[in-house]
């Protein structure tokens, strides 16, 4: 029986979500559990709600780790034991724990329609995601948190689909939990998915087994993982045996790999057959992509062979490829044959695609034809594209119309877009009419810009007003740019203020984004706080970013680093020993 549980729970007769139980808290019910009869211990776990708590955190810890499918009551009732345990140290075999488990088990098979907890109904859908949960604080907190092994384990024993094995293993991958990612990919492999053993290969590869990996590269591609067959035509490919890459390629693209024609038809070229990879070219176009007979095109026009290249273009066209008018527009272009190009410009326009009009229009412009590019821009704006205000504001201050081309970001503020506000401000900063530049930006501020935001801070941090900087970073991060974070966070770090840098990267993270953390790893990790940056690796490998780990590790002169990126992380965070 699989079931669906709303995860909210609480003590009797609260029906707000529970938090968590605090030290003493979980101290006074183990005690009071373990001086207990039968029947006053059914009491304790009815009072203190613990099936409800345990239930509710490990389906917030399912999801959020990608198991998306109805949830099995088995594995409810492990993965909630084996979260209680973690949370009050204990053992699994606790009697606390087991009756948990029991209760878990019981209260969910007495619900109609797998509702449990009662009071809350049943999602509509199996695309439940904790983030529809009205406590989003407990997601926060839960954020760097590496449920044990007993909860991975629970995962493996009873997950009943490939794609919820594969799904909790890349979760456990970007953990570098690799034991447990490991024997996930196994079993969603064993269970029908090629992708899986796919992703075990690069696993094992990136541990630096070999072997192992050559194996398993093998074994996906007997699966039919097109990515598998199109990497073993590489190596083919590599190692000289140019038929052999050939015939894998073909298989990767019967088995869905959309660039393996491509590749196929690359190797005829490269090979002197010409109508072999034009043959192939159009198989793949008469599938619906167009890709390699614009490829050929390309590879025909580096050649030298600029009529094959615009009969081929001419073909990718015929399809209905209208991404070929950009490249048939360059060709008449770059052969003097203006008219032609714009022909095919507007083309282009009238099928509702003026990006082709924008690219011949920098392409005069970059040639210093300002006047037929300025031409073609407002051909561009007058079609309803609404992005050509940057376009028309930078030829007018390009030529020399410094009013002309506020008036143009100055409208375009009117109309919702102050965009070209700011990167006028920023031509001028960057020609040093810095008094100008900070002017726009300010203008961009005031209409809620927030990369403008970000670049005032910038000029203000280069003319040594920190403070300055400071608010207008702030602004921007409270405006939701990402990158305003690690502004923030950087010169939180440089002016002596490592907590509050920390916890701007922390926030960032709690809401998805684990860059600011990343990098403020490294910021420490490669300057005058190791160990500080390798706490910050670890903390955001717990968030599922492996990189900054990865990055301070090849350059450890510790060797157990070295074996770090080979066996992985125990769920505690200590260095796994040796496990294959």
């Amino acid at each position: 029986m699989c079931m669906e549980p709303e995860p909210q729970a609480g003590s009797a007769g609260s029906s707000a979500p529970r938090r968590g139980f605090s030290s003493a808290e979980q101290q006074r019910i183990i005690a009071e559990y373990e001086n207990s009869s039968r029947e006053e211990r059914d009491s304790i776990l009815r009072r203190e709600g613990l099936a409800q708590h345990a239930a509710r955190i490990a389906t917030l810890d399912l999801r959020r780790l990608g198991y998306s499918s109805p949830i099995p009551i088995a594995l409810l009732a492990d993965t909630a034991a084996a979260l209680l345990a973690d949370e009050f140290q204990v053992g699994d075999d606790h009697e606390l724990i087991k009756a948990v488990s029991r209760a878990v088990c019981e209260r969910a098979d007495q619900q109609p329609d797998g509702q449990f907890p009662p009071s809350v109904p049943a999602p509509s859908s199996t695309s439940y995601h904790p983030g529809d949960c009205p406590d989003e604080d407990i997601l926060r907190a839960r954020c760097y948190y590496v449920p044990p092994a007993g909860f991975w384990e629970a995962v493996s024993r009873h997950a009943q689909t490939a794609e919820d094995l594969r799904a909790m293993g890349r979760s456990a991958a970007s953990r570098l939990r690799l034991r447990y990612a490991d024997q996930l990919y196994r079993r969603a492999g064993n269970a029908g998915s090629a992708e899986a053993w796919w992703d075990l290969a690069r696993l094992r590869e990136e541990a630096g087994d070999v072997d192992g990996a050559k194996n398993l590269y093998l074994q996906a591609a007997a699966a039919g993982s097109p990515q598998a067959l199109s990497h073993l035509a590489e190596l083919r490919e590599k190692a000289g045996d140019v038929d052999g890459a050939k015939n894998l390629y073909l298989q990767a693209a019967d088995a869905g790999d959309e660039d393996a024609l491509g590749e196929v038809t690359r190797l005829y070229e490269e090979a002197g057959d010409p109508d072999g990879a034009e043959q192939v070219a159009q198989r793949a176009a008469d599938s619906g992509d167009a890709g390699p007979l614009i490829s050929l095109a390309l590879m025909r026009e580096r050649a030298g062979d600029g009529e094959s290249a615009e009969r081929l273009y001419r073909r990718a066209l015929d399809t209905g490829d209208t991404y070929a008018l950009w490249d048939l527009a360059r060709l008449r272009e770059e052969a003097g044959d203006r008219a032609g190009a714009e022909q095919f410009a507007r083309q282009a326009l009238r099928s509702g695609k003026s990006a082709v009009m924008r690219k011949l229009a920098i392409f005069r412009e970059d040639a210093d034809d300002l006047d037929g590019a300025e031409s073609l821009y407002r051909e561009v704006g007058a079609a309803g594209d609404p992005n050509t205000s940057y376009d028309l504001s930078r030829i007018r201050e390009k030529v020399g119309d410094p009013d002309g081309a506020e008036e143009i970001a100055r409208q375009a503020v009117e109309s919702g877009d102050s965009d070209p506000l700011w990167h006028l401000g920023r031509m001028r900063a960057n020609d040093d009419n810095y008094a100008s530049g900070k002017e726009l930006y300010l203008l961009a501020c005031d209409a809620g810009n927030s990369e403008a935001m970000r670049s005032l801070g910038w000029m203000l941090e280069r003319e040594g007003d920190l403070a300055g900087a400071e608010q207008y970073y702030r602004q921007a991060k409270d405006a939701g740019n990402s990158d305003g974070f690690w502004d923030l966070a950087r010169l939180r770090e440089e002016a002596g203020d490592p907590d509050e840098a920390e916890d701007i990267a922390r926030q960032a993270a709690e809401s998805g984004d684990t860059r600011i953390l990343w990098h403020l790893a490294l910021f420490r990790g490669k300057g005058e706080d190791p160990d500080g940056g390798e706490r910050l690796a670890l903390l955001v490998t717990d968030a599922g970013d492996t990189r900054a780990l990865r990055e301070l590790a090849e350059g450890h002169k510790d060797p157990r680093w070295e074996n770090l990126l080979r066996f992985g992380l125990d769920p505690d965070g200590r260095f796994s020993d040796p496990w294959w």
